[in-house]
């Protein structure tokens, strides 16, 4: 893949792509929720928001729902924000896993 290749909540980088998050911690299972003011995907984290537990179960979750190893995803942006941006490390193509969020319109919106 040449050049970089976007939408409103990721984008392709040399290194990968990079998907945008608004994380909600503490919620009774981690789920995806929907598209959050048009460029970040809303997803529901059973994890608290303390010593980091919600951005392992984050990570951990992505990785495990894209078939990738842990490894290969990590927060590049907003570790202590609700706010994030994870890097899938050798991803060529968005994992089905967002790929309806792509027609999908915005739903959510900033409080």
């Amino acid at each position: 893949m040449s050049g970089k290749t976007s939408s409103t909540f990721w984008n392709s980088c040399k290194n990968g792509l990079r998907v945008q998050f608004y994380v909600q911690p503490g919620a009774k299972m981690t789920e995806l929720v929907e598209l959050y003011d048009s460029d970040r995907i809303k997803v529901r984290l059973q994890a608290p928001p303390v010593e980091g537990k919600a951005n392992k179960e984050l990570t951990k979750w992505v990785a495990k729902e894209c078939g990738l190893p842990k490894s290969s995803v990590q927060i590049v942006k907003g570790e202590t924000s609700r706010e994030k941006t994870i890097l899938l490390e050798g991803v060529t193509e968005l994992p089905a896993l967002f790929s309806s969020f792509c027609t999908t319109e915005k739903k959510g919106s900033k409080k």
